[in-house]
């Protein structure tokens, strides 16, 4: 049964502690702790191939943004700003809304989103965006500060993957050439700057690549050949013994704002050392932490390691572990995903596991602690997935349903309700939190609009 932990992902006090005899419907461990994800060593049957990423459905705290089979883009969630690009919903107010279909957007193949910036890739290499435009990230030819429309990109063809980041969209072409527009903060536009706008051009001093990431100050690409780029003033997450980070410069000489630090910081283009070909890279949304996915399904990291971010212990002291190295109890993985603070690793047996901030436990709303997980522990497993979903936690299973658990305050779950999963001081229903649910929508079919 789908949820039953075989013994070994059990400690002994887990598994004293735990009630083993589970709710069917539950599918998650009534108990204090999830079990950790400890792992036998073994290979792929075959290593993994890089390819570019197309995500279906993308998440964060207030919306999810989601591409069906059929080519269509659908919303849920809250909006504030008109960020769901649904004309004939009310802006603003506290009122959540169910999937319904975005007009306008036909044979999309993926999507991005950051913050209230939504990003759409046509199959034919075109680019629609819209929501959030206070940086110029839409790349629109004249300045708006919003548009709860979408519109297509001036100046963009042959695209295969897009990303967003804070104030910043990210393009590969076809070519393997990596375009970029928004905000240069800390050169994640590969230009040393004080985080100016720049427009839509081709970022310079990396080969042709397949794959790019990109969090607030830092930047990602693979190659074909599997080797791993970074750029960008976050030298913390560069994963080079040699980068600098402008957090370095914050009490050394006189005062300088942030943005003096990034204008003095900045690491051009250079390669990760790393034992084996990278398949894919995510970088945590508050730019926190970077994992890579090797070829033979092991997962290396670095950064902050605060919340348990990188899913190990710090080699050294402190709390920050510049440079890579492998997260022990994880073999055989296939998909990686990056949330807040947090991620999701989905390995070849289908199980799907998460480490990182308020992956254990509920998070208030005023929190009156930091719960984390410092390694990675099983949510479900068994499971036949199609694809993780970047931004929270949540998946694609292979029939075409979006499951999705934490917190589900504006409606994100897509169920056309919403619940706060703690109440006030800080009491919480973890049953709640921890049990994915499944969203009215379907990738397979089309959903009633709610």
């Amino acid at each position: 049964m789908a949820g039953v932990y075989p013994s070994f992902l059990l400690s002994r006090t887990s598994a004293q502690q735990c009630v083993l005899t589970l709710l069917t419907l539950l599918l998650v461990l009534p108990c204090s702790a999830l079990p950790l994800a400890r792992m036998k060593d073994e290979p792929l049957s075959q290593n993994l191939v890089l390819t570019p990423k197309h995500n279906l459905v993308y998440t964060n705290g207030t919306m999810t943004l989601a591409v069906i089979k059929d080519g269509s883009v659908w919303t849920w969630g809250g909006n504030y700003k008109g960020q769901l690009a649904r004309p004939s919903l009310r802006q603003g107010g506290g009122a959540i809304y169910g999937p319904g279909q975005v007009p306008g957007l036909t044979l999309v193949r993926a999507v991005a989103l950051y913050g209230r910036t939504a990003l759409a890739l046509g199959a034919d290499g075109q680019v629609w965006s819209w929501g959030g435009n206070a940086e110029g990230q839409l790349g629109y030819a004249t300045p708006q500060p919003a548009s709860a429309i979408p519109k297509q990109i001036p100046g963009l063809s042959e695209v295969v993957e897009v990303v967003a980041a804070p104030g910043t969209s990210l393009f590969l072409r076809k070519d393997g050439a990596v375009l970029g527009v928004g905000n240069n903060r800390g050169g994640i536009l590969g230009e040393k700057g004080r985080g100016e706008r720049l427009p839509l051009h081709k970022i310079e001093g990396i080969p042709p690549v397949r794959r790019i990431a990109a969090g607030g100050s830092i930047a990602a690409a693979i190659d074909a050949e599997g080797r791993l780029w970074t750029w960008g003033a976050n030298g913390k997450l560069s994963g080079r013994a040699n980068a600098i980070s402008a957090d370095d410069h914050a009490s050394s000489g006189p005062y300088r704002s942030p943005a003096q630090r990034y204008a003095e910081i900045f690491n051009a283009p250079g390669i990760v050392s790393l034992p084996r070909k990278a398949v894919d890279v995510v970088v945590g949304v508050v730019d926190d932490a970077m994992i890579v996915l090797l070829e033979d399904g092991t997962l290396w990291s670095w950064g902050s390691a605060r919340h348990g971010q990188i899913g190990r212990p710090v080699n050294g002291t402190g709390v920050v572990d510049p440079l890579p190295a492998r997260i022990p109890g994880l073999s055989r993985v296939v998909q990686i995903a990056a949330g807040f603070q947090s991620f999701t690793a989905l390995t070849a047996d289908g199980s799907v596991v998460a480490w990182g901030y308020g992956v254990e436990e509920p998070i208030p709303p005023a929190p009156l602690s930091e719960p984390h997980s410092k390694a990675p522990v099983v949510i479900r497993q068994s499971l036949k997935v199609l694809q993780l979903t970047p931004g929270g936690w949540a998946y694609l299973d292979a029939q075409g349903n979006w499951w999705a658990w934490g917190n589900n305050r504006y409606g994100t779950r897509g169920t056309g309700t919403r619940r706060e999963p703690c109440a006030g001081g800080g009491d919480c229903d973890k049953s709640y939190y921890l049990t994915p649910e499944k969203a009215n929508w379907n990738y397979f079919s089309l959903p009633e609009e709610k």
